[in-house]
């Protein structure tokens, strides 16, 4: 019976020992050291701009206030202690040009990054957070929804490409004999929930950058010839309901790409306000018909 009640006695006092640190943990005070930022040779990229980064548990972080210089947006809401990060594809990039983030051996320690009661929210998500020299920062693999990522392990480079999705809404489109026109084509831009109505007006590939047009087979007969001529060269419209399946070549390589009211083009807006279309993306979307 005695025996019993040592064992009981140990048991108890266990899990006393257990919820007590559990308790400390779960306290942490703003500023408690929380872990260590190691020294990396990775350098980070948004959309070909070097963007400073932290290795935090053998994955990047950045700051908050750095994305700011990269196309992103951040809200901070003091009465919810929450921080607000969207990506505005109309932002002027203006990167940064100072990189001391890390400079010793790589892994070892280069300082602490602590603790903060600041949630961040990215694309209406939360995501874990961390306080690096004073500055909120996220892991950089949380900017997923608004891009896609790529490794390059010989250059020790971690490459982020932003995206938005032009959805075609209204198409007015002409031809000519020797090239294609589109003309006025209204779209929907926007990342999720946020969308802007623009139209984009000239030839094909003036608003597609790394786009050179080939052809375009019209896929339906449902069309309409116009009797005037431009400049001697017949001119007329794809009916509503057509498709065209272009073929061009973007950044080099061939592809075929539905082309019509309701294509979902995936590209990357540059700094000057010019698109670069992302095919392989695109034709996971808009295959041709």
């Amino acid at each position: 019976m005695n025996m019993q009640r040592k064992i009981s006695c140990v048991i108890v006092f266990s899990l006393i020992i257990s919820i007590l640190s559990l308790m400390n943990v779960s306290a942490l005070n703003i500023g408690d050291e929380i872990g260590d930022v190691l020294n990396t040779d990775i350098k980070t990229y948004i959309d070909d701009n070097r963007i400073p980064s932290y290795n935090i548990n053998g994955k990047a972080a950045v700051i908050i206030k750095d994305l700011i210089n990269y196309g992103f947006d951040s809200v901070y809401n003091n009465a919810t202690r929450t921080t607000t990060v969207t990506y505005n594809s109309k932002k002027a990039i203006t990167p940064l040009t100072s990189f001391d983030e890390t400079k010793g051996q790589v892994g070892t320690v280069a300082f602490k990054y602590v603790y903060t009661d600041i949630v961040a929210i990215v694309n209406g998500k939360e995501v874990e957070s961390f306080n690096i020299k004073g500055n909120l920062a996220i892991f950089f693999g949380d900017l997923a929804d608004y891009g896609t990522f790529a490794y390059d392990n010989s250059k020790r480079e971690s490459r982020f490409t932003t995206q938005l999705v032009l959805t075609i809404l209204k198409l007015p489109v002409e031809s000519t004999s020797d090239s294609w026109i589109f003309y006025d084509v209204v779209v929907s831009e926007g990342t999720n929930s946020k969308n802007q109505n623009l139209t984009l007006s000239g030839y094909f590939d003036d608003w597609l950058k790394n786009v050179e047009f080939i052809e375009g087979i019209v896929t339906s007969e449902d069309y309409v010839i116009n009797i005037n001529t431009e400049n001697g060269k017949l001119k007329f419209s794809v009916a509503e309901g057509s498709f065209i399946n272009l073929t061009l070549l973007a950044d080099g390589k061939q592809y075929t790409i539905n082309f019509g009211i309701g294509t979902c083009l995936v590209v990357r807006k540059t700094s000057t306000g010019a698109y670069i279309l992302l095919p392989e993306e695109t034709l996971k979307i808009s295959p041709p018909r």
